[in-house]
């Protein structure tokens, strides 16, 4: 019998991960409202699922401009899993562009390059997040920290040369962009 149980369960895990993996899939679609349900039944079964968590925050915020909902979401994502680089990132974002509270998103984005040292899109990400804000002072280090990590991303380019013309670094700015362009 301990063999059927072990079956059952590894069954039902791996069931989970298919409807997981169609939630993200369609997330990745932009067809979060086909993902929603998918996901509130993840959290029911699986209140431990951080990614489901974090896949919820994310439409609520961005498709339902709920950020106060999308916040205890996070929360519930990284008290599952407190290494969640994406969840981290998010949180940095919201408490960052909704709050305005850049002092404990940097909190979160520290642990982002404590967790995920060599992820040169959360840190692309990050810097994105400070040029919003305007502070574009801070956002270059993470742009040129993306670029030391992966000098094919282009989208870091663009950050940094928009830094700089808006720090009117107009040459710095003109290099970047046109280094940038050489690699697209």
């Amino acid at each position: 019998t301990s063999d059927a149980g072990v079956s059952v369960r590894d069954e039902k895990e791996r069931l989970m991960q298919d409807r997981m993996q169609f939630a993200l899939d369609l997330c990745n679609k932009n067809k979060f409202d086909e993902a929603l349900p998918i996901l509130e039944e993840i959290t029911k079964t699986d209140p431990q699922n951080s990614e489901a968590w974090r896949l919820l925050a994310q439409r609520h915020w961005f498709h339902q401009k709920d950020p106060d909902k999308a916040y205890d979401e996070l929360i519930e994502a990284l008290k599952c899993d407190p290494k969640n680089v994406w969840a981290l990132v998010l949180m940095g974002n919201l408490l960052t562009k909704e709050q305005k509270d850049v002092e404990h998103a940097k909190q979160y984005y520290d642990k982002v390059l404590e967790y995920s040292p060599n992820n040169a899109i959360a840190i692309n990400n990050i810097g994105a997040t400070f040029m919003e804000c305007k502070d574009y002072e801070g956002a270059i280090p993470y742009f040129e920290k993306a670029l030391r990590i992966d000098d094919s991303y282009v989208n870091s380019y663009y950050g940094l040369g928009l830094c700089y013309y808006k720090l009117e670094r107009f040459e710095e700015g003109y290099d970047i962009c046109h280094q940038g362009a050489l690699k697209s």
